[in-house]
């Protein structure tokens, strides 16, 4: 299906509706949302970002699209993303960011645990220290801008419709949906040493808030992760049975995750929601962890009422912990139990 949503400026009022309307055929039936946004805003790279388990379609799609703007290094489009922007924890891959929360594939993952991909040409962040396009929305940004200095030929936008054609190809051709789960465990393990390393964390169990089982939930999930990995490179592909089994399975990962975070009624993601607080990074209030938790952890020692703020703490940390133990139970074996 192919959808042009309106209004996204404006709070991705077009989107957020259809995915209200049609919510409940979409949490059983959408498989993956692919959203381009601003296609091209320059031409140094193609910055994408994706649920974590479907990072591999990314790397399929890009290394099958010839690169635009190619040198002796750089044949294709996946080429130039490892070239220019490798992944800092794993530098044999291009990185790939996690889904945002800024455009219109907000309603299908931080609501309805959708996966989504998105991606756009970008600029040399490096070279050009500014936090954004800086024509954005202005009334600069016309066809003249893009037709003379950023894509004249318009071979950068043919190249990223290339990539997202077929990203999904490969999601409608494939009989078992070629996810891969490990990277989505790889993403919650740094997630939780990104908490556990910090004073807060010390600070939370010295509330006789014990985060023992939390850390248990997230390995467990690596362990039964690797484990449903390598099943999927047995599956039977011609019982029709195995294969909804496995798919059903893939498309109810993200879902697991869906809970309630405080003083946020929107995102239901408890993973990749934006915080509702000012994003900030100290060791008090670490980033690149839980959402829910940094939230109810955010200036809790201004707040007068402390034991209702680390009892919303004790609820997101049994609220997370919850949604993990689940994610897990959605992956296991259940020819086994």
């Amino acid at each position: 299906m192919f959808c042009s949503f309106g209004g996204e400026e404006y709070g991705l009022i077009g989107s957020i509706e259809w995915t209200e309307e049609f919510n409940r055929i979409l949490t059983d039936r959408a498989v993956t949302y692919l959203n381009l946004d601003i296609a091209v805003m320059d031409n140094f790279y193609l910055r994408s970002s994706a649920t974590p388990h479907l990072r591999p379609i990314v790397y399929e799609a890009t290394r099958k699209v010839p690169d635009p703007d190619p040198s002796d290094t750089r044949k294709t489009v996946y080429d130039t993303m490892l070239e220019r922007q490798p992944d800092p924890e794993n530098p044999e891959l291009p990185r790939v960011l996690r889904i945002g929360g800024g455009s219109d594939y907000y309603g299908f993952e931080k609501r309805l645990g959708v996966t989504c991909i998105s991606g756009y040409y970008f600029y040399d962040s490096a070279t050009y220290n500014i936090n954004f396009y800086s024509l954005y929305h202005t009334s600069y940004e016309t066809i003249r801008l893009m037709e003379t200095y950023i894509d004249p030929e318009y071979k950068f936008h043919q190249a990223i419709a290339r990539t997202f054609a077929e990203m999904a190809r490969i999601l409608a051709e494939r009989v078992v949906l070629p996810f891969d789960v490990e990277p989505y465990a790889s993403d919650l393990t740094t997630m939780w040493m990104n908490l556990k390393n910090t004073s807060q964390a010390r600070n939370i169990e010295a509330h006789d808030i014990s985060l023992e089982s939390l850390e248990q939930a997230i390995a467990e999930f690596a362990t039964i992760s690797s484990q449903f990995q390598d099943r999927l490179g047995s599956v039977d592909t011609q019982s029709t049975v195995a294969v909804r089994q496995v798919n059903d399975q893939l498309m109810s990962l993200d879902k697991a995750f869906l809970g309630d975070l405080p003083g946020n009624t929107l995102d239901r993601h408890l993973l990749f929601s934006g915080r509702k607080t000012q994003e900030r990074s100290t060791d008090k209030v670490p980033s690149g962890t839980f959402p829910g938790i940094l939230d109810a952890l955010y200036e809790i020692d201004d707040d007068p009422d402390q034991t209702g703020r680390w009892t919303v703490v004790a609820q997101q940390v049994a609220i997370l912990t919850h949604a993990v133990e689940a994610g897990s139970s959605v992956l296991r074996d259940v020819t086994s139990w």
